[in-house]
């Protein structure tokens, strides 16, 4: 016996195995990248957003008031300037009051519900709208929700694609959002 026929008879006894390898074999590269949200928005397509004055945009759904830079940054000209701060929990609380004090709006830390509803599923990087969003960088965003794991631990939301952690030490550094409205 030759090893062809060999190898003919060891395949031929094991047809489910050979066919579930190579649907698992054909399946390694059908996958899709969802389109970056910088390229997937049509210019002046604002989504569930109205623009306010002062860097803020009113997100129809919920009627949260959001400013549109992270925080740190400012608002000028349609653009985000400056860098965001990367700050730990009890720091980010600080800036909020101080934001909150200077610009005469009740600003606040969002939500994990509140960020989900700014994300975009339909594109990444960030995953939320850029025309009202602009510059907003892919980071580890604070959220005002405490981990689920014990004291010490908080929320974050990953802007490249939405998803939410929650076991996050206080000490860490990250950017945070700004909100305001219902609670």
């Amino acid at each position: 016996m030759t090893s062809l026929t060999r190898i003919d008879r060891h395949f031929s006894r094991r047809p489910l195995v050979l066919c579930g390898l190579a649907v698992l074999l054909s399946s390694c590269g059908d996958y899709t990248l969802d389109p970056d949200c910088l390229q997937f928005f049509e210019t002046d397509d604002l989504g569930r957003f109205s623009l306010r004055g002062e860097g803020s945009a009113l997100h129809q759904d919920t009627g949260l008031l959001w400013y549109r830079c992270a925080g740190g940054m400012r608002f000028s000209n349609g653009q985000c300037m400056g860098e965001p701060l990367l700050l730990s929990w009890s720091e980010t609380q600080q800036f909020i009051t101080e934001f909150s004090q200077n610009s005469n709006i009740n600003w606040r830390l969002p939500s994990n519900d509140e960020h989900r509803s700014i994300t975009e599923a339909a594109c990444r990087n960030p995953a939320v709208n850029t025309n009202v969003f602009p510059q907003l960088p892919v980071e580890n965003f604070w959220t005002s929700d405490n981990g689920a794991i014990g004291t010490g631990m908080h929320c974050m939301v990953y802007t490249f694609q939405g998803q939410i952690a929650c076991r996050e030490q206080t000490e860490a550094l990250h950017a945070f959002m700004l909100v305001s409205g219902p609670d």
